[in-house]
Formats: C-alpha cells, sequence, structure tokens
C-alpha cells in the first residue's frame, strides 16, 4: 500500500509543530519519509490542520512554507492520546492540472498542485527506480532527475533516443538508460511512442497527458491522474517493461 499512512502523516504534524514553518524538502528528510507527501499534506491543509505560504507563482504548493494551525496542534495531541480512532483516508487517485499562470489566476479554488509539483514530489520520493514514458521531453527533465537519488536506476522511453540531450544524459549518468521507439517506411511514420506516464519503485505512477517538456508543464492546459496504488502501477511498469525490451537501445 503506497498511501501515507496514518502515523506517517502525523510525523508531518509533529515535525511542524517544532518549529514555525518548513518547506517539503525540510519536512520529508525530517521525518524521513519516502513516500509523496502532497496528498497528505493538501488533505490536512483542506482540514484547517496546516497552512501554507506561496513563495513562487510558478510552484505554489511545492516551493511553499508550512505550518501548523492551532487546530492542528489540537488534532495532533488528541490523536496522539487516540490512535485508534483516529484514520483519515486518503484517496489513491488524484486529478492534477497545469494550468496557464494567466488562466490560474482567474480561476478560484484551485488548490491541487501542478504536474510539475506533483512530478518533483514522485521523483524526491525514489528509492530504486524510476520508470519515464514520453515522446517529446526537453531540459526541463533535468531538474527532476536531480531530485532522485544518485543510485536510483532511470530508464526512459521516448521517440528520439539520439538528442544531444540524451546522449549527454547517458554520458553523465551512469543510472540513466534510455530506448527509443520511432518506425518510418519510405518516409512515412507507422507508429511511435506517444503514451505517457512514469512509474515509481512499483508503489506510485502518474499517467498524464503532457509531454516532459516546459510547454506541456507550464504553458498548456495538461491534465493527469496520480495514482497511489502498487497493483496499478505494477501493472503500469510490466508493460512499460515489455515495450522497453523490444525498443531501440541508444547509440
Amino acid at each position: 500500500m503506497s498511501l501515507i499512512e496514518t502515523q506517517q502523516m502525523l510525523s508531518l504534524l509533529k515535525e511542524l509543530s517544532l518549529r514555525p514553518a518548513a518547506s517539503i524538502s525540510e519536512l520529508k528528510k525530517a521525518s524521513s519519509i519516502n513516500e509523496p507527501i502532497l496528498p497528505a499534506l493538501l488533505w490536512l491543509s483542506s482540514m484547517g490542520f496546516v497552512t501554507r505560504k506561496e513563495i513562487s507563482t510558478r510552484h505554489p504548493v511545492i516551493d511553499a512554507i508550512w505550518s501548523i494551525t492551532s487546530a492542528g496542534r489540537t488534532y495532533l495531541a488528541f490523536s496522539e492520546s487516540n490512535p485508534i480512532n483516529i484514520a483519515p483516508v486518503l484517496s489513491q487517485f488524484q486529478v492534477i492540472y497545469t494550468i496557464p499562470p494567466s488562466i490560474r489566476s482567474k480561476i478560484k479554488d484551485i488548490s491541487v498542485p501542478t504536474l510539475y509539483e506533483a512530478l518533483v514530489d514522485l521523483f524526491s520520493s525514489s528509492l530504486h527506480e524510476v520508470l519515464i514514458c514520453s515522446p517529446y521531453i526537453d531540459e526541463l527533465i533535468l531538474p527532476l532527475l536531480e531530485q532522485a537519488r544518485g543510485d536510483v536506476i532511470i530508464k526512459i522511453l521516448t521517440e528520439d533516443a539520439n538528442s544531444p540531450l540524451f546522449k549527454r544524459l547517458v554520458m553523465t549518468k551512469p543510472n540513466v538508460e534510455v530506448r527509443c521507439i520511432k518506425e518510418t517506411a519510405k518516409a512515412v511514420q507507422l507508429y511511435q511512442v506517444h503514451a505517457k506516464f512514469i512509474c515509481i519503485d512499483n508503489k506510485s505512477s502518474i499517467i498524464m497527458s503532457a509531454n516532459l517538456n516546459e510547454r506541456s508543464l507550464y504553458y498548456n492546459i495538461e491534465t493527469g491522474i496520480l495514482i497511489h496504488n502498487n497493483s496499478l502501477t505494477e501493472e503500469l511498469s510490466r508493460f512499460f517493461r515489455q515495450v522497453y525490451s523490444v525498443a531501440k537501445q541508444f547509440e
């Protein structure tokens, strides 16, 4: 089960109760949680147990500074003395979006993280393996890859593995492997990679309309489904591995 357990959620409140405020990276490090924590923080926020101060219009959630409220302190104290009675349920699925800033500012009640923020949370939670499938990828993938530990195996399936970006990646990062699928005949394209999804450690995944490039993750209107479900993520991972096994290796 890949959901943040109740005790882990309470650990976030506990850490926030020990300091005036904290960033998401500070909370992950202090609480030793190796799972995506945005769903838990957003649930706590919806209940009025935490608040966030946005310091970036581009990443309003992932770069925010979080603090505990008086209601959160009361909830923490009650849950510590009545652990059996506290069992918040987090959804295994979450709809997330990319919305251009000019449109986002006109829409009320958009409190979910953006696609890019969800990806940062996923990559920084990886422990063993990241599987990436996307036809169009640009340099925006570099800061995402930096979120993962250096020993995490990263496999990328795309439509052109011989782009300069991937050549640099493979040369400088021994934990990264890139393969491609794009078939043409007589100058006619027959098929290519077009799916866009990412799997993290067979526990969490995301299926999205967006490519891993700046236009899709910041300026287009895109949607995605964030999945915290082992069986579905394992099924998606199996599909990736089957296709990856017949893909063309990096030259």
